[in-house]
């Protein structure tokens, strides 16, 4: 498949996530969202540790 039409479905497809991150995030506060971001990579951690 040519490269421009997969990368186009691929901005499509995670376009819609990033939208709904925006407004998801958007009413918290930089604290809140450095909060969740940190939650986020300690969960990340937790799942890959033996």
């Amino acid at each position: 498949m040519h490269a421009e039409v997969s990368g186009g479905r691929v901005t499509g497809w995670l376009g819609r996530g990033a939208v709904a991150w925006r407004a998801a995030l958007a009413p918290l506060t930089p604290a809140q969202r450095q909060m969740f971001i940190d939650t986020l990579f300690a969960y990340e951690a937790a799942l890959s540790a033996p």
